[in-house]
């Protein structure tokens, strides 16, 4: 297996990286030092020969959230620092500390939410009360089953493969007319 060359694009949290970075005008035998930091947390590369040896154990990466992250390869000699790469990493869920609702979309969670409302919102028989004289008043059952439609809409095209989209109004004038 060859070796990487650079911090892959995405990685699972828990996961061991590890890649080696060659950077030929600061050699780690000339007495360079290589740090990467991924949106404030640093990790410190070994030097190994010319080059560094860059490992993110998965001790240090199991509890990083998943989500986008910014990072930076900094170079470092005599208290001068120089910046050598930088871009965006993913970092994905933790396959071991996964649940099933960590792989739902917004809408799957918020159609369960709507759902169990309904069947709250059935169950009870005011559509509105008042407490300490403090009124509040229930959701109409008819909205909470548009909701429910919309949500259902949605997931069915989300498990489809496609993107569920937002209907897009437009309107179409002929040039030169409403002027």
């Amino acid at each position: 297996m060859e070796d990487a060359t650079a911090l892959p694009v995405s990685f699972a949290a828990g996961a061991t990286v590890l890649y080696r970075r060659t950077l030929a005008d600061y050699p780690a035998d000339d007495g360079w030092s290589l740090t990467l930091w991924i949106q404030g947390v640093e990790f410190d590369a070994t030097p190994d020969g010319s080059t560094f040896v860059v490992e993110l154990a998965a001790d240090d990466t199991a509890d990083l959230t998943p989500g986008a992250y910014r990072w930076v390869e900094r170079v470092s000699k005599d208290g001068k620092p120089y910046d050598v790469g930088w871009g965006t990493v993913t970092i994905e869920q933790n396959p071991e500390t996964a649940t099933a609702a960590d792989g739902m979309s917004w809408q799957e969670k918020a159609l369960i939410a709507v759902r169990a409302k309904i069947v709250s919102r059935i169950a009870v028989d005011q559509s509105s009360y008042t407490f300490y004289q403090v009124a509040a008043a229930r959701e109409e059952l008819a909205e909470l089953r548009r909701t429910e439609a919309d949500l259902a809409a949605q997931v069915a095209a989300i498990r489809r493969g496609g993107v569920p989209r937002d209907p897009m109004l437009a309107a179409f004038t002929t040039p030169g007319l409403g002027r």
